[in-house]
């Protein structure tokens, strides 16, 4: 599950934050001659350091593409995302305004419980000197189903365009992956004492039911400056191993007064590689048809007369083998 957990950056991010009031928020697109919109404390921490001192239609059923659930309250529109600028040196996380934030946080969290997001990602591959930009859609219902759509861009006849990349399907039991490249649905069960745990990794699970006392005891955080008035921006470094091996710092900018995100920014462990998370529209509390979550027999025989090759992983006769056996080698999700 861990591979996976970057892509579900931005849904888990985005359960948690939203104030009473239904709402979305904008972002602009990347400013042109400038890479992804960044925050230079992503671009440049690799591992926490101590805190400084103060000086200052597919298978499954959700909506068409394009077609969001009907909202159960208005949505009006937000303000746009910042630019980053370089940060100036940032308060301790016992700082008493950023302990007022964790507790609103905290408050409004709790009254999620379904949410629809439309995003777009960009991932950013230092290594191989890459970038990758999709069009996502994310479905959420407490107390851990989730699904993930993600187009890529591509381009065909000189022409950019989006197509249909990946889709994810978490339903408390098991996570059903799509691939659109290779064709193939590959089904990953999860063991019981694993169902909540699928939830809890990756960077900013707290945001879903954010606990004050639990997000200290995980991450070590700074609230910096912001770069754009009436914004919220953190650095948040994860101290346990669960969580490094999703990345090493993520960087979110917050609306100050909903506490929506309007952007996330990560770092890989690798310190090279980022994902930038820009919200375009964020809806909590919409109705999402039962049929979204759901994986049957149904559905698999309907997916396998459309051409989709099926794989569960682990094979049924993996089951049981020793520590350290082939089950221990097999791919997880991206």
């Amino acid at each position: 599950m861990r591979r996976i957990a970057p892509l579900f950056v931005v849904a888990l991010a985005a359960l948690g934050p939203i104030a009473a009031t239904a709402g979305r928020a904008q972002a602009p697109d990347p400013a042109p001659g400038r890479p992804a919109t960044y925050d230079p404390a992503v671009q440049r921490a690799s591992a926490p350091a101590p805190a400084p001192a103060r000086q200052g239609q597919d298978p499954g059923g959700p909506p068409s593409p394009g077609q969001a659930p009907a909202p159960l309250a208005g949505s009006p529109a937000g303000a746009q995302a910042p630019q980053a600028a370089a940060p100036a040196p940032a308060p301790a996380a016992n700082d008493e305004e950023f302990d007022a934030i964790l507790a609103r946080w905290e408050q409004s969290s709790g009254r999620i419980e379904t949410l629809y997001a439309e995003f777009e990602q960009v991932d950013e591959m230092a290594i191989v000197g890459e970038k990758k930009v999709y069009k996502g859609r994310a479905y959420l219902r407490r107390p851990n189903l989730v699904v993930l759509q993600l187009e890529k861009q591509v381009k065909e006849g000189g022409q950019e365009q989006f197509v249909f990349d990946r889709r994810i399907v978490a339903n408390g039991a098991e996570v059903v992956e799509f691939d659109g490249g290779l064709r193939q649905i590959t089904i990953y069960p999860l063991p019981k004492d694993a169902q909540q745990r699928a939830m809890e990794e990756g960077p900013l699970p707290f945001l879903f039911r954010m606990n004050v006392a639990e997000f200290k005891k995980r991450y070590r955080a700074n609230l910096m400056p912001p770069t754009q008035e009436g914004t919220h921006r953190l650095a948040i470094y994860p101290l346990h191993a669960i969580d490094r091996d999703a990345f090493s710092v993520a960087v979110l900018i917050l609306d100050a007064a909903t506490l929506q995100p309007r952007s996330i920014h990560t770092l890989a462990p690798n310190g090279k590689d980022k994902q930038n998370y820009f919200i375009k529209d964020l809806r909590k509390n919409v109705e999402i048809p039962p049929a979204t979550f759901a994986w049957d027999a149904q559905r698999a025989q309907k997916a396998q007369q459309d051409g989709w090759r099926i794989v569960r992983n682990p094979e049924p006769q993996q089951v049981g083998l020793e520590p350290g056996g082939p089950q221990d080698l097999t791919p997880i999700p991206r």
